[in-house]
């Protein structure tokens, strides 16, 4: 997918938004938070994510770029 070579998180280790063990730290909340708030293709990944029912990750990027203007479920 060409979008996901201009994620702002491509060369950032998947743990972060994807623990091995347990659910985001509140660290690992923050830190995915900064990397995704500036994230030119938020949206995409937002829509990537539902779309394969991910839900590790999803309240750090769905916080960031939910909103009726930028994003539909349609």
């Amino acid at each position: 997918m060409e979008w996901q070579n201009r994620a702002a998180c491509k060369d950032v280790n998947t743990e972060l938004f994807f623990p091995v063990e347990g659910n985001l730290t509140d660290q690992q909340y923050w830190q995915a938070s900064e990397i995704c708030k500036e994230c030119p293709v938020n949206v995409a990944c937002l829509k990537m994510a539902l779309d394969q029912g991910i839900s590790n990750g999803l309240l750090v990027v769905s916080s960031l770029v939910v909103s009726p203007s930028k994003f539909s479920l349609k």
